[in-house]
């Protein structure tokens, strides 16, 4: 996208002009050099550069020779072309020129000439600043939008579908649509959509369509089956017609029968509820009584299959069911009765009554077979009916005697649910507590009816702290029932609880301290079973080869001064001991409790009396010692609790300040620059007798975060070797090591 070239300046009383500008295009705050002559010419000139809201802005022109000046573009020029006027203080205007103003935030090319030079497909910020689309075809997919329904050789929106004609296949055309993206549009043949079938109201792809809107029609002959359904006027009978019209189904012909749907009916079509059926042999005589077959009523009864003769059968037209009956022999017939064949020759009516066991008689309901058939007094079958099972017919009698289906009912016969029970034992005492057997509800165990319990109290939310609290012995139940005992201790009372703490409902008021650390213990004091490890009052030591006091030294006598080459008091030196190394030896009379210094390694010693623990880790949790892990070097201040990390490079005042505050070492992160008398403190507990394989040189000088208190540019730094300090300049350089928590 091409740029606007900046204008050269108009002259104005003065010969300052600007033949360029560089760049054309800037954001705020950006340099903008001008190339003309005569700058040197005025003095206090500024570039006076027009703001998006119609106001403008001076901003000082820097001079930087005759041909040549800059300026910061200002905020608030926005977007666009501006106008820059060169004036003098007091408003003299030497020339002026334009730039195309820039903002960050913009992200789109800024182009001040007709958009018609612009492919359609770009957008770009206009001279005015606002965002315009280009209009210029660039080929390829570089399209206009449609805007009008049919147009070809544009980009389909979601209001005109359109495009160019394509080939048969659908190639050599441009599909437009959504932007043209991977989605898979085919193109559409034209020539295929035939108007002659489309409402005149309908417009496909630029194709009006040429049939004529009918309105509501009626049916005619020209029309039989034009017209809308829902209003359609002059519909004939259903009658009239065969087939479907307007959805009613005509009823003429042959084939417009309904199906038939009641027994008679005729001029319906037979179906399987109905069938067809010869009404010739559809006579009365020929249909069971009390049975309509084809709208004819029977009147035949028939015998059931035990009334017919066996071999026989009965029935239309010797058809229908054989008969069951077989005739007695004559000794099953009664003497002189010739009924059922040959005379009877065995029983005779002297024998009308039956024998306790029910033999002897003849029973005239059944037919005498082979079943073994007995005499039954039905009315003592009816009369005690009561005592048969309601499940259970005999004789014709059913019995009325129900299944048990409730607790605690009597007369019925008890099944597996409703089993017959002892009711002596059945009460409230012997069922457990809610639970229903046989109409009684448990009541066991609970306040009238106990668990069986022993000597001793029970157990409850009310009794618990005061029995708990006692020696007295109590009881209790597990939820299984089980009965246990227990005794309190009389000794939970207050003056034996730590102060403040809660237990049984008694607060402690009890100050005795826990078991000390022996490291909050000054040495040589003892606590209970713990002797303390806490050191004072470090001393130095001495080299007696150096300075031993043992008498006058010039003009300073020996009053008061033990004297004698046993190493005292005040045979002390200072740790430099004239660059002889340190001292080795303590002074007699000194113990080692006075004595700082030593180190403890990461698993600490039984002793555990040195000052300096190694706190090297592997992973953070894992110790290991500084010798072998140099990147997490660190040693712990068992008397202060510093943490020390190893030795860093020399670095400046403020550099050393941020170099502690953002260090992450030995997976810890709340590391900074020690105070001066922190390192003193460090000094003077020891930290020279660490060895500086991987942790520092007490010998250098270590910056302290401690600032001289007269000056803001001076800071103290300390020697951890010798034990001295000093202030110097926060500029210069010194070791640094670091200090948490």
């Amino acid at each position: 996208t091409s740029k606007i070239v900046a204008g050269l300046a108009t002259p104005g009383a003065h010969s300052q002009n600007v033949t360029n500008i560089r760049p054309i295009q800037a954001k705020p705050s950006q340099v903008v050099t001008l190339t003309g002559s005569d700058f040197g010419g005025a003095k206090k000139l500024y570039a006076r550069v027009a703001l998006s809201d119609g106001s403008t802005k001076d901003v000082r022109l820097r001079v930087i020779d005759k041909t040549s000046a800059s300026f910061e573009m200002p905020e608030g020029a926005g977007l666009g072309l501006r106008k820059v006027q060169i004036v003098q203080a007091g408003g003299a205007q030497f020339g002026s020129f334009q730039i195309v103003a820039d903002q960050d935030s913009n992200t789109l090319p800024i182009f001040t000439g007709d958009k018609s030079l612009i492919c359609s497909i770009s957008t770009f910020i206009d001279g005015n600043g606002d965002t315009q689309v280009g209009t210029k075809s660039c080929g390829g997919n570089a399209v206009a939008d449609c805007s009008s329904d049919g147009q070809q050789s544009c980009v389909a929106t979601g209001t005109y579908y359109a495009g160019k004609a394509c080939a048969g296949d659908g190639s050599g055309c441009f599909v437009a649509a959504y932007s043209v993206s991977t989605q898979p549009l085919k193109a559409i043949n034209y020539n295929n959509i035939d108007k002659t079938k489309m409402l005149s109201t309908l417009t496909l792809s630029g194709v009006s369509g040429t049939l004529a809107n009918q309105g509501s029609w009626a049916v005619t002959t020209a029309f039989p089956g034009a017209g809308y359904y829902s209003d359609v006027t002059g519909i004939p009978a259903a009658t009239t017609y065969a087939g479907t019209l307007f959805a009613t189904p005509g009823t003429a012909g042959g084939e417009s029968h309904s199906n038939c749907a009641a027994d008679g009916a005729t001029g319906c079509v037979a179906v399987a509820g109905f069938k067809s059926a010869d009404m010739s042999v559809a006579i009365a005589g020929n249909i069971v009584s009390g049975v309509t077959i084809a709208g004819i009523a029977g009147n035949v009864t028939l015998p059931v299959a035990g009334k017919v003769l066996t071999g026989n059968t009965y029935g239309v037209s010797g058809t229908g069911s054989t008969g069951t009956l077989t005739l007695p022999t004559a000794s099953n017939v009664l003497s002189g009765s010739g009924t059922y064949g040959d005379p009877g020759s065995q029983l005779t009516p002297s024998q009308p009554t039956c024998a306790a066991d029910g033999s002897g008689c003849y029973l005239p309901t059944y037919v005498l077979s082979t079943q073994p058939l007995k005499a039954i007094s039905y009315d003592a079958i009816n009369t005690n009916k009561t005592a048969i099972r309601t499940s259970l017919t005999l004789s014709g009698i059913v019995g009325t005697l129900a299944d048990c289906s409730t607790n605690a009912v009597t007369g019925c016969v008890t099944t597996a649910t409703y089993t017959s029970a002892d009711l002596t034992n059945l009460t409230a005492a012997n069922i457990k507590n809610t639970a229903v057997i046989a109409g009684v509800t448990g009541q066991y165990p609970s306040a009238t009816y106990t668990l069986t319990g022993s000597s001793g109290a029970d157990l409850t939310n009310a009794t618990f702290n005061a029995q708990i609290k006692s020696n007295a012995v109590f009881q209790y139940f597990g939820s299984n029932g089980t009965r246990n005992t227990g005794t309190g201790d009389i000794n939970l009372t207050a003056t034996n609880i730590a102060h403040g703490v809660l237990i049984f409902g008694t607060t402690g008021t009890s100050t005795a301290g826990a078991v000390p650390d022996p490291w909050d213990l000054r040495a040589g004091v003892t606590v209970g079973s713990v002797t303390g490890k806490l050191k004072y009052n470090c001393r130095n030591t001495v080299k007696s080869s150096i300075y031993n006091y043992d008498g006058a030294v010039g003009s300073i006598g020996t009053s008061g001064v033990t004297t004698g080459t046993a190493l005292d008091i005040w045979d002390t030196i200072d740790d430099l001991n004239n660059n002889a190394g340190l001292p080795p030896s303590l002074v007699t009379g000194w113990s080692p409790d006075t004595q700082c210094g030593g180190v403890e390694p990461p698993s600490a010693s039984t002793s555990d009396t040195n000052v300096w623990r190694d706190v090297t880790t592997t992973d953070g949790s894992i110790a290991s010692a500084c010798a072998t892990t140099a990147a997490n070097c660190s040693y712990k201040d068992k008397i202060s609790s510093l943490e020390w990390s190893s030795q860093a490079g020399m670095m400046t005042w403020p550099v050393a300040l941020s170099y502690c505050d953002a260090l992450t070492y030995n997976f810890k992160s709340d590391w900074r620059l020690p105070t001066q008398k922190e390192l003193m403190s460090g000094y003077e507990h020891g930290i020279r007798s660490v060895p500086a394989t991987n942790f520092l040189t007490a010998s250098n000088s270590f910056w302290s975060s401690s600032t001289v208190s007269n000056s803001t540019t001076n800071a103290w730094d300390v020697n951890l070797g010798f034990g001295t300090t000093d202030t110097t300049s926060k500029a210069n350089s010194y070791f640094v090591v670091c200090v948490r928590p």
